[in-house]
């Protein structure tokens, strides 16, 4: 520490003192003690440094991915020292600074889950949302958060709201896919329970609609994300759906389209 302590010493003239604190070096030895720290297991000591550089990287305006990478230090050592409300806090921040990255609204849902304490997520989503940050991240955040809660109607909304602020948004495409492909699935489940024949294949035959409802969120989603399993496994199982509804409505073409898109899926999934 006395190196950079060094151009604190009483002797030095304000112009050599000013010289010595913008020493590029500096950043890059605090940065190998708290690497050192880290690696000595002294978290407190590695975080003690890792703050400074991150206090730093920010000041200078480093690219966001240096910032990135030293925000992510910290976390991990928070995560050793089992520090769940640092935690919390750091979540909270990379949500705002990071917004590109879910790695860091998905962490705080599950922090919050953890604790049990969904209604004190909402509170701060929505004092954020309030304050004029209603970004897509945290409209996407509030409906995970809702679904938790069991309010899905409501976390439909809110997914849309995340799209309608950010289209590219594929967390929020592949939720909403979702919820419209379970409530499809536990239809289909329904209607083959039915034992009256006529009333079966009425019903069977409303199928294509509830299909076609989360179609284009999962193949926008996949299509932004393309190495996420769960759209691919959820497009999977859209497309042998409609292959089936449109093979027993002897639309011969259609059905043979999604037969080619299934196969396609099915063999994404078995290469992941």
């Amino acid at each position: 520490e006395y190196y950079w302590d060094f151009r604190n010493l009483a002797f030095w003239e304000e112009e050599m003192r000013q010289a010595l604190a913008t020493d590029s070096m500096i950043p890059t030895m605090q940065y190998y003690c708290g690497a050192c720290a880290s690696q000595s297991n002294n978290s407190e000591l590695a975080l003690k440094y890792f703050d400074i550089l991150d206090k730093t990287y920010q000041a200078e305006n480093r690219p966001v991915k240096e910032q990135e990478e030293m925000f992510q230090f910290m976390i991990y050592e928070y995560g050793r020292l089992k520090d769940s409300v640092a935690l919390l806090d750091m979540y909270k921040i990379g949500v705002q600074r990071f917004p590109f990255n879910t790695f860091y609204a998905r962490s705080l849902v599950n922090e919050y889950l953890s604790k049990n304490d969904l209604n004190s997520a909402l509170d701060w989503i929505d004092l954020a949302i309030n304050q004029g940050d209603s970004t897509a991240i945290f409209f996407n955040l509030k409906a995970q958060i809702l679904e938790h809660k069991g309010d899905v109607k409501a976390a439909e909304q809110f997914y849309l709201k995340a799209i309608e602020k950010d289209p590219e948004f594929a967390d929020a495409m592949g939720s909403l896919g979702r919820i419209y492909y379970n409530e499809a699935v536990e239809e289909l489940d329904r209607v083959n329970a039915i034992k009256n024949d006529r009333e079966y294949r009425a019903a069977k035959a409303k199928m294509e609609t509830f299909f076609l409802k989360p179609l284009p969120y999962m193949e926008k989603a996949h299509q932004v994300s393309p190495q996420e399993r769960d759209y691919i496994v959820a497009l999977r199982g859209i497309y042998y759906n409609l292959q089936n509804i449109y093979y027993g409505a002897k639309k011969t073409a259609l059905s043979k389209e999604y037969e080619a898109k299934y196969k396609e899926m099915d063999a994404k999934m078995k290469s992941l």
